[in-house]
């Protein structure tokens, strides 16, 4: 097993075992108790129970690719899920929106730049009884942060569940107000939410450019989970694209640089579907092109020139 996927299991192990409950609501201080247990059991449940996967480097960057061109009215279809509980862990955390205020507060200034800098490191999702129930995690040191929590019904389109969702925190009307920082409404929002990436990903690990692979854990982290007392998942699900060779033959005398492997870009296509008399969103497979053992070919930059 390599090393990458033993960190995320020993991670998720790290964070079930440090959950504490009195820590716990101390970062929730404004809401009840019931209401900070119901959190805290669903994100204890997921540590413990849900399946393992892994999200490799590639698959991240596709994900972050179509996360930028993702219609805004794709609807949430619970069927896109790999099993009915898991727990991800994106190998390349996921950027979120860098300003966050909280109610009678200025913006949260961070770093140098005045910005937040956070990244969404896992997710999980379980059923609940008015749909999904979908958690998010930040890394925090050798703990986590419950970034997010919220809940997916089949239908909800993609930006107006993140308006409704940062709205509870947002609005004076709300029951939640006060009670959690919002993100500053505006593009970046739009485009960096952490719902918006949660859909992204979701859809593509249900289509034909996924394939899942099944990892046995290593003895050497059998043997630790051992020593700590500690329940190891059995497997880990690892999400990875599909190799897609381009299989039209190339014209002759055509040069190719073999030193490399590069990026074929996908992009998204409202498609016609005559069995369901409707237009539906569909991902145009993007790839990775190039010989497995080669590094990714860096992007290129473009000078432009401005002539009178």
């Amino acid at each position: 097993m390599k090393d990458d996927y033993i960190a995320a299991l020993e991670t998720r192990l790290r964070w079930c075992k440090n959950m504490d409950f009195s820590h716990w609501s101390q970062m929730f201080p404004g809401d009840s108790s019931q209401s900070v247990g119901q959190t805290f059991d669903i994100y204890k449940y997921a540590l413990e129970v849900a399946d393992t996967y892994y999200m490799n480097p590639n698959f991240c960057r596709l994900v972050e690719h179509a996360r930028d061109t993702i219609p805004n009215d794709l609807p949430f279809d619970s069927k896109w899920l790999q099993s009915k509980s898991g727990w991800l862990w994106i190998s390349l955390p996921a950027a979120l929106p860098s300003q966050i205020e909280i109610p009678g507060v200025e913006a949260m200034p961070h770093g140098a730049d005045g910005k937040v800098n956070i990244k969404l490191n896992a997710i999980a999702w379980t059923p609940s009884p008015n749909g999904i129930s979908v958690m998010c995690f930040v890394e925090a040191g050798p703990d986590f942060v419950p970034w997010s929590y919220f809940q997916l019904i089949d239908g909800d389109r993609i930006v107006e569940r993140c308006h409704d969702f940062e709205n509870t925190f947002r609005n004076p009307q709300s029951p939640d107000y006060g009670y959690g920082a919002s993100y500053i409404e505006g593009r970046e929002t739009d485009m960096l939410h952490e719902i918006r990436w949660v859909y992204c990903a979701l859809y593509l690990m249900a289509q034909r450019l996924a394939v899942t692979t099944h990892v046995e854990p290593s003895r050497a982290a059998k043997r630790r989970a051992e020593r700590n007392r500690e329940a190891l998942p059995p497997i880990i699900r690892v999400i990875g694209l599909r190799r897609m060779e381009e299989e039209r033959p190339k014209a002759s005398g055509t040069p190719v640089d073999w030193n490399w492997q590069w990026e074929v870009r996908g992009h998204w296509r409202n498609q016609w579907f005559p069995s369901e008399n409707a237009h539906r969103p569909v991902f145009i497979e993007a790839y990775i092109k190039g010989p497995d053992d080669k590094p990714l070919k860096p992007p290129g930059h473009k000078l432009f020139a401005a002539i009178r």
